[in-house]
């Protein structure tokens, strides 16, 4: 796209398909004249969208012949010569747009960010302004968490063409997204920045030129950063992947390729292990699209891992036409599932639920738990779930004996929709499991915070009962917690109590959980990652004799969303942690244990 001032056009859209060797396919389109273009998935169905000025124009996967519908979202903005940017400023999980007038000298108008509703197509994006009356030279905007306290700060540049000083300017976020406290970085100027972490260091800095000159200046972020704890094992970090396409939530691990390590996979994508101490390149290996990967399971009985992944509202079975794993072939399962939130669930696990000793697929999805059983001759489709109750919301779900009967039942949250802060239980009826008014449903205790999110079980106090942990989440870079309640006896009855202790609080947003035996100590350790705030990973080891908590930082600055995932990669006998994000979600992460 070409600009709209000192006599140019910016009213034609142009796209090309490299197809074969030099042979490029082009299309254009006409679109609204001005200046500004961003490609980004708006709609959040897997592809990018472009938006141009006030209007954004619906990808529909087919560049040569699909209608590329506009939309508007900014209907009283008027300024055509615009700088366009796009990010999750309010942390809804939507993409908001954010825009700076770009040109030209001696004009005025605004910056502003606009609120994706739930339907992006929808006209009347909530404006929010961010600075009133600003010259027309702010030729770059963009956004990033800067002081690393959880939420969208957002970053612009004045050319040198205005009025001095020509200010390259941050507006903090105060943590609603609508109160900016300004801070001027420079008075340099810039044209057309960029937002990267230049030292890696885990801060975004900043990279940039004027249009005129031959100067390239870098900003290096110095904010102070949370310094670790002090740990009694050593982790190394593995950045497995920056590219990532999309986000997701699951996370599932076994080695499919048979080569004696164990592969990853994340959302729509495989990453094989290269072995030794994996810090080879983990070659990538793209998935049917659409995919969220949950479980790794030889499901066919073939010696052969499979991956169940959902794709909702299904589930499919992936299973690899090659001994690599290079190629996929993709059965559905299961259909008709209750619509998420998102695109796919947030809570799945693995567990004998039958009690014939085979692990099953537990699930959460829009209207509930459901389990699926892999048959007999699995190539009988479809296989069909079966409801343990409808009073559960998309969040964490764990398995575990919890009354000692020898079955395992299900914890979860209690409840529909989002929200719910009320932790709860059900007994596994044994023979009358395929029922769903069989599993009775028993409450455990409440967490503090906006909702409960992450569950997990384990025997904390090792009195020979399963004890459950679960976060309270604020979504925030504060204010989230993670508490253990302990199992009252063996047979826990409806209305007993179950005390619950802190583990950790004042804590950012609290979206990833694991429980184990991390140090090889004979005791379970809890491990979280925070989604927002410092995005601690820490490992909390419960002291005997006080019984107080004390948190082991393994690294900060990297997001973790339905991360911190433990699984022994390398095949040394200890566990490794995985991450993957959803603000930061073009990361996965690893931390190698090196205890052994």
């Amino acid at each position: 796209r070409d600009q709209g001032e000192f006599g140019h056009s910016g009213a034609l859209l142009h796209f090309y398909r490299h197809d074969d060797g030099k042979k490029w396919f082009h299309r254009e389109l006409t679109c609204p004249d001005g200046e500004g273009l961003k490609v980004s998935d708006i709609d959040a169905d897997d592809d990018v969208d472009v938006v141009v000025n006030s209007v954004w124009l619906e990808n529909t996967g087919d560049i040569e012949h699909g209608a590329w519908d506009q939309h508007v979202y900014a209907e009283r903005w008027m300024h055509p010569a615009t700088f366009v940017a796009t990010q999750d400023v309010n942390g809804d999980g939507r993409t908001d747009i954010l825009l700076s007038p770009s040109e030209v000298a001696g004009r005025r108008y605004r910056i502003s960010w606009f609120e994706a509703p739930a339907n992006p197509r929808e006209k009347y994006w909530t404006e929010h302004p961010i600075a009133l009356d600003v010259e027309s030279v702010h030729h770059f905007i963009g956004a990033a968490d800067f002081d690393l306290d959880g939420d969208m700060d957002v970053v612009t540049a004045e050319m040198v063409q205005g009025s001095d000083p020509d200010e390259v300017q941050l507006y903090l976020n105060a943590g609603d997204s609508r109160n900016w406290k300004l801070q001027v970085i420079a008075t340099s100027g810039s044209h057309s920045m960029r937002v990267l972490d230049v030292d890696r260091d885990g801060d975004p800095d900043l990279f940039g030129a004027n249009w005129q000159g031959h100067s390239v200046d870098l900003w290096i972020n110095e904010v102070e950063k949370p310094a670790p704890n002090p740990t009694d094992q050593s982790w190394h970090y593995l950045e497995i992947d920056n590219a990532r396409r999309t986000r997701c939530f699951g996370i599932a691990t076994g080695d499919i390729d048979a080569d004696g390590d164990y592969d990853i996979a994340a959302g729509d994508v495989l990453y094989r292990n290269p072995g030794g101490n994996m810090e080879g390149k983990w070659e990538r290996v793209a998935l049917p699209k659409g995919v969220d990967a949950n479980w790794m399971c030889d499901v066919d009985h073939d010696d052969c891992v499979d991956i169940l992944a959902q794709r909702i509202p299904q589930i499919v079975w992936l299973e690899a036409t090659d001994s690599k794993a290079t190629e996929f072939e993709l059965r559905v399962i299961t259909d008709g599932l209750g619509a998420t939130f998102h695109d796919s669930s947030q809570g799945f696990t693995a567990g004998d639920v039958t009690g014939d000793g085979r692990q099953d697929f537990v699930f959460t999805s829009g209207d509930g738990i459901d389990y699926l059983s892999i048959p007999e001759n699995p190539m009988e489709l479809p296989w069909t779930p079966v409801k343990v109750t409808r009073n559960a919301p998309e969040e964490g779900v764990a398995v575990g004996d919890i009354d000692g009967d020898g079955r395992a039942d299900i914890v979860a949250w209690i409840g529909s929709g989002s929200g719910s802060q009320e932790l709860g239980w059900w007994r596994n009826p044994g023979a009358g499991a395929t029922s769903s008014p069989e599993w009775e449903q028993q409450s455990i205790g409440r967490v503090i915070g906006d909702e409960g999110d992450r569950v997990a079980v384990g025997d904390i106090n090792r009195d020979g009962l399963l004890d459950v942990v679960a976060t309270g989440t604020t979504n925030k870079a504060s204010g989230s917690a993670v508490y253990w309640f302990a199992n009252p006896g063996a047979q826990p009855q409806a209305g007993t109590a179950w005390p619950r202790f802190d583990i950790g609080l004042d804590q950012g947003a609290m979206n990833s959980l694991s429980v184990a035996d991390i140090n090889g100590d004979g005791t379970m350790e809890v491990v979280t990652g925070e989604h927002r705030g410092a995005k601690r990973v820490s490992v909390w080891s419960l002291s005997p004799q006080d019984n107080h908590w004390t948190a082991r930082v393994v690294d900060t600055g990297k997001e973790s969303h339905l991360g911190t995932q433990l699984a022994d990669l390398d095949g040394d006998g200890d566990l490794e942690i995985i991450s993957i994000a959803w603000d930061d979600f073009k990361f996965l992460h690893v931390w190698r244990n090196d205890r052994r």
